[in-house]
C-alpha cells in the first residue's frame, strides 16, 4: 500500500492538566487521534503523563510538511513551545473539549472497549452491507 504524501494531515500539541507535561504529535485523522490519548488508548509519553487536552495544532497539505514541522518542534525547548501554543491558545483550553460526548453511542446504545488494547474508534456506521445506516439512523428492528 502506498501512501499519498497529499493528505491533510496535523502536527498537535498535547497537555497534562497541571501544563506540566507536554507531548508533539502527528497525525491524518485528528479527532481519532485526539479520542485516543484522551482515552489513554495509547501506550506511551502521552498515557503516562496523563496528556488528555489538545492544546494546539496546526493543519498542512502535506504528510511530508506536518512530519517535518513535527520534527521541528519537537528539537524546540520547552519555552518555545510554550510561545508557540500560547501565541494561538494563551489560556490553554482544551481544544477539543467538546468534540466528544459523555459516552460514544452507536445506534443509540453506549459503545462499550473490550480493552485498553483497542487502538481504534469505532466507525459511526453499521455492517458493511446494504443495512449500513448513520449513528443517528432509524434502525431496522425499533
Amino acid at each position: 500500500m502506498v501512501l499519498s504524501m497529499e493528505k491533510q494531515s496535523y502536527v498537535y500539541l498535547m497537555a497534562s492538566a497541571s501544563r506540566r507535561a507536554l507531548y508533539t504529535g502527528v497525525t491524518v485523522k485528528l479527532r481519532e487521534r485526539i479520542y485516543e490519548h484522551e482515552h489513554d488508548l495509547i501506550e506511551g509519553v502521552s498515557s503516562k503523563y496523563k496528556c488528555h487536552r489538545l492544546v494546539y495544532y496546526e493543519t498542512f497539505n502535506s504528510v511530508t510538511d506536518a512530519i517535518a514541522r513535527e520534527k521541528q518542534i519537537k528539537g524546540w525547548r520547552r519555552e518555545k513551545k510554550v510561545k508557540l501554543l500560547e501565541s494561538m491558545n494563551p489560556e490553554w483550553k482544551d481544544l477539543a473539549a467538546d468534540w466528544f460526548p459523555e459516552e460514544l453511542l452507536l445506534h443509540g446504545r453506549p459503545i462499550q472497549f473490550a480493552s485498553a488494547d483497542k487502538r481504534k474508534v469505532p466507525r459511526a456506521y453499521g455492517r458493511a452491507d446494504d443495512s449500513a445506516r448513520p449513528l443517528n439512523g432509524p434502525r431496522d428492528d425499533d
